[in-house]
């Protein structure tokens, strides 16, 4: 069945007659617009009020763009609250993901919709993702400054990045952290072939990579390759 959504014809249309609005069973606030058998859009009711809908009515090309644009806003905002119901997002990475679907000015105007609503915390996607971290690959693999570099790629504002790594890893000891990864990496054959200065060098490098400050980077090495 046609979802009413946008590009919904095909041809230009130069007028249709509205015969039903159908409460959709799934969604009670949206009301499908149909012309004949064929649903034309899929609104909010609040826009069936705006636009002036009623069955009957003929929609000139202009009303059908109007309602097309309706449609075309609703399903941005539907997309963006199934996927914030399903985890959390960033502002940005929302933005993102609605891009790929739907025209900026829609994709723009959902972000702003659910984040009225209050459903859009970039606090709680920073803690969630960090949890994700732990409970995977490991947090304790990961130096604070990587952290909060791979929550700022995710869109998460610079302040509210830092004190959600801050506060995620205040109970970890970063030195003992470290000096485990630096041990393990100094351990590998490519890198007992090669000489101490350029084995503490790249091993400093790696251990700079995965977020880790100077201080700790060099205690590490000292404790896995000490000259």
């Amino acid at each position: 069945m046609d979802d009413g959504g946008p590009g919904m014809f095909d041809e230009p249309i130069e007028a249709v007659r509205v015969t039903a609005l159908v409460p959709d069973a799934r969604r009670p606030t949206r009301v499908r617009v149909r012309a004949g058998r064929k649903t034309i859009g899929t609104v909010h009711v609040d826009d069936v009020m705006s636009l002036g809908l009623a069955v009957g009515d003929e929609l000139d090309a202009d009303a059908l763009a109007k309602l097309e644009r309706a449609a075309a806003r609703d399903a941005a905002r539907t997309q963006a609250i199934n996927l914030i119901a399903a985890r959390p997002y960033s502002r940005r990475r929302l933005l993102d993901r609605l891009r790929k679907k739907h025209e900026m000015a829609d994709a723009e105007a959902a972000v702003e919709h659910v984040a009225g609503l209050g459903l859009l915390d970039d606090r709680a996607y920073a803690e969630a993702y960090l949890r994700a971290q732990a409970g995977g690959s490991g947090v304790n693999g990961t130096g604070p400054r990587l952290l909060e570099a791979k929550l700022r790629q995710r869109g998460v504002d610079g302040d509210v990045a830092r004190s959600a790594v801050r506060e995620a890893v205040e109970e970890r000891d970063l030195a003992e952290d470290a000096r485990a990864i630096a041990k393990k990496r100094a351990a590998r054959p490519s890198m007992q072939a090669l000489d101490r200065d350029a084995a503490r060098r790249r091993l400093h490098g790696f251990l700079a990579r995965r977020g880790f400050d100077s201080q700790v980077c060099r205690d590490a090495v000292d404790h896995a390759l000490p000259r």
